[in-house]
């Protein structure tokens, strides 16, 4: 009964909402129903402005920083060497990467080409700087012991139950009255200690490295869109610091730069592309060889613009070569 009741009130209720949003058959527009709101506006951040000199000047000094710091943790394994080179290589990330963003706000063309190379370069040392001495052998995934147990996994079972005292994993080695397995634990704690820490400065350059190779091939692709292009300065800064080449061929597919001579060849009108490296050239033709090993030999004035004034290039380029003793 009860049930019955609240279903016929619920029906009356339905029946009321779409009496009141008609009216004499008409149906009135939810936008016309006035409703009353005190939301007020929602203001969108605003975004700090960079002084993009300012912090280039602060990225100046980092591979000496850096070389030291790397040699005092080396030489002493000290945490303390260990902590600052981490938190060297952190705020490096933390200036390069909003730095990045912002020249790529930037409207005027003349300060983007003129910092462009200074960002880039210091990507590119960021990403060598790590490189350098992350161990590309092991991947370092067996962690580090907690706690250690004083008798060597390695003992035969005689030998440890010869032990006459009580042995707790994690116990400090002054405690033990066994010398030979008190020296044994000290030099195996010496080497879990040392291995700890170069177990953290590894997991750490493998993760940031990751994420630098991520940002920096982004930044060559969009950065060096921006006209005046400097495909040269670009190839020449790449292979100067050893940058992984799957990365390479993704930043030259992006600025269409020849690999292997390859590059993609498109029409004036935009309807035919291929893939193609430059086998010859006439004076009104390029013979051309794609991926597959196929000829063609193509009038220039069909190509695109951009494609003609490559020829041009290379056309100038092979001249020269010829010209010099």
């Amino acid at each position: 009964m009860i049930v019955t009741k609240q279903i016929s009130m619920l029906i009356l209720s339905v029946n009321f909402l779409f009496f009141t949003v008609r009216v004499l058959g008409e149906e009135i527009p939810l936008s016309k129903i006035p409703m009353k709101t005190n939301a007020s506006p929602v203001k969108m951040p605003v975004l700090p402005k960079i002084d993009i000199e300012k912090e280039i000047a602060q990225l100046d000094g980092f591979e000496k920083r850096y070389a030291t710091l790397l040699k005092n943790f080396r030489t002493k394994q000290a945490d303390d060497d260990l902590n600052k080179l981490i938190s060297l290589l952190e705020d490096q990330w933390e200036t390069l990467y909003p730095l990045s963003c912002s020249l790529l706000r930037i409207r005027e063309k003349k300060i983007q080409e003129n910092v462009r190379q200074s960002i880039m370069s210091n990507w590119l040392i960021f990403y060598k700087s790590m490189d350098d001495i992350v161990d590309k052998e092991s991947d370092f995934s067996e962690k580090p012991f907690i706690n250690l147990s004083p008798i060597p996994d390695d003992w035969p079972e005689e030998k440890i139950r010869a032990i006459d005292e009580p042995l707790m994993s994690g116990m400090a080695p002054e405690y033990i009255k066994n010398p030979e397995i008190r020296k044994n634990y000290e030099e195996r704690l010496a080497k879990n200690a040392a291995y700890a820490k170069e177990y953290r400065l590894q997991q750490f350059l493998k993760k940031q490295i990751s994420l630098t190779i991520n940002e920096c091939t982004t930044f060559a692709s969009q950065a060096y869109s921006i006209t005046p292009k400097a495909d040269d300065e670009l190839i020449a800064l790449l292979k100067k610091y050893d940058y992984p080449e799957a990365e390479q061929h993704k930043i030259f597919k992006a600025h269409n730069i020849p690999i292997d001579g390859f590059r993609v060849w498109q029409s004036a009108d935009g309807l035919l592309k291929v893939t193609a490296k430059i086998v010859a050239i006439n004076a009104d033709a390029v013979k051309l060889e794609s991926e597959k090993g196929d000829t063609l030999n193509v009038e220039l004035h069909k190509l695109r613009k951009e494609d003609q004034e490559h020829v041009k290039l290379q056309n100038e380029m092979e001249a020269a070569k010829t010209q010099s003793p």
